[in-house]
């Protein structure tokens, strides 16, 4: 009895473990530190790359946009579709007219894909026999690799990063999660003053 109760107790807390999600977020950041902070007023983002690619960015613009707007910095969104259907350069070039200090672009590294992960979990039973099962809930997680690079009129790379994430769709608020993570790595690369 002691031993079944241990083995229930064990497996409430190891299943948890099994069911969270399998979130992954990376920023490799390429430049060295800059000499003085930049100052920008007017920040253009913008994104290419199929529908889910764009949908990521325009998720994670806005969660860009709010923050830096703290910092006393506009910012607007771009799409300038997908490289394989339009014209990327025309698109930028009609993007600039909005006479931005500085812009931001998302360019994919990678194919964004979703995939569908099963998370197979194992437990005992009473008589120590293990048993394996499948949790059939098919979460669904977005995969996305970008290119980030910052320009201004000045310097065509002021900084640079490869962004690689795994997320699981629906969730709005990892979006959060990573626009604090680039703008740290900005401002730990002197891009933006400390707030």
């Amino acid at each position: 009895m002691r031993a079944l109760l241990l083995s229930l107790i064990a497996g409430l807390f190891l299943l948890p473990a099994y069911s969270q999600p399998r979130t992954k977020l990376r920023l490799n950041v390429n430049e060295d530190k800059l000499d003085s902070v930049k100052h920008y007023h007017k920040l253009l983002i913008v994104g290419e790359g199929n529908m889910q690619a764009r949908m990521y960015v325009q998720s994670l613009s806005e969660q860009l946009s709010k923050a830096l707007k703290k910092q006393e910095i506009e910012c607007k969104y771009e799409y300038l579709g997908d490289s394989d259907k339009n014209n990327i350069a025309a698109a930028l070039e009609k993007a600039k007219s909005w006479s931005p200090d500085a812009i931001l672009r998302f360019i994919p590294a990678q194919s964004s894909e979703q995939t569908k992960q099963h998370i197979i979990a194992t437990e005992n039973d009473p008589n120590n026999r293990m048993y394996r099962y499948v949790d059939r809930s098919n979460s669904l997680y977005l995969t996305n690799a970008f290119d980030i690079i910052l320009n201004d009129q000045a310097d065509p790379r002021v900084w640079s990063a490869r962004l690689s994430t795994v997320i699981e769709a629906g969730q709005p608020t990892i979006y959060k999660r990573i626009s604090k993570m680039i703008i740290t790595g900005m401002i730990k690369q002197n891009i933006f003053p400390k707030s």
